[in-house]
């Protein structure tokens, strides 16, 4: 697989709304997964730990209409050898992209993961912090 365009996105908790990375402060994400912002672009001296916003990274895959997935995104995807719908939260794996889904139409409960390369078609329909309902 090709590597992916590293960008992120921000969930701003207090405003509940998403931040493109050309809007992000200047924040420095630490090598333990916490944020620090800034308040001056050339000063980092200053910086402070942060929880106002929520990163989610870029996947590199496009759905169906050509709308970038995120982590967090909720999709439909129908797969190889399955006509129906499924629906999932995007998450990144380590080894390969894959989404976690939802047994829907099973006595089955619990969650179970898709390859991505087992997708043959896509759409965004929400994500998990504007339609937490869709999970």
């Amino acid at each position: 697989m090709e590597k992916r365009e590293i960008k992120f996105e921000a969930w701003h908790k207090k405003n509940k709304r998403f931040i493109k990375q050309m809007e992000l402060p200047d924040i420095l994400i630490h090598i333990d997964g916490k944020i620090y912002m800034s308040e001056s672009a050339s000063v980092y001296d200053d910086l402070e730990q942060t929880d106002e916003f929520i990163l989610r990274q870029y996947t590199g895959l496009k759905d169906k209409e050509g709308k970038e997935i995120y982590e967090g995104d909720v999709v439909n995807v129908k797969r190889y050898g399955n006509k129906k719908w499924e629906t999932g939260k995007v998450i990144w794996d380590n080894y390969f992209h894959s989404i976690k889904c939802k047994y829907s139409n099973t006595p089955k409960s619990g969650t179970y993961g898709i390859r991505w390369e087992e997708v043959i078609d896509s759409e965004i329909i929400g994500n998990i912090y504007e339609n937490p309902e869709l999970i």
